[in-house]
């Protein structure tokens, strides 16, 4: 309970982590393995859609086709980036 907590009071988690996403929930899943820390229990599983060409993160947000694959979050930051160099 307490790593459940501590975890839960990071937003933004999945990023840090560098995740598409991140589900804190109480229940031992069957196939969680215990990593070293008492308590915390983790399992991985493989996300639907696409990976982001420029942060590598995968999620169904992903929008363009082959390199021009980007999330909105890097979409953001390449707009901002042509904006300042190309005004």
């Amino acid at each position: 309970k307490d790593w459940m907590a501590f975890l839960s009071s990071f937003d933004g988690l999945a990023r840090l982590l560098m995740v598409a996403r991140v589900d804190i929930v109480e229940q031992d899943a069957p196939s969680a393995q215990e990593n070293g820390l008492p308590g915390l229990f983790v399992t991985v599983v493989r996300v639907d859609g696409r990976k982001c060409q420029r942060c590598w993160n995968w999620g169904d947000d992903v929008t363009g086709e082959g390199e021009s694959q980007i999330c909105p979050r890097c979409a953001q930051v390449v707009a901002q980036v042509v904006r300042t160099t190309h005004p």
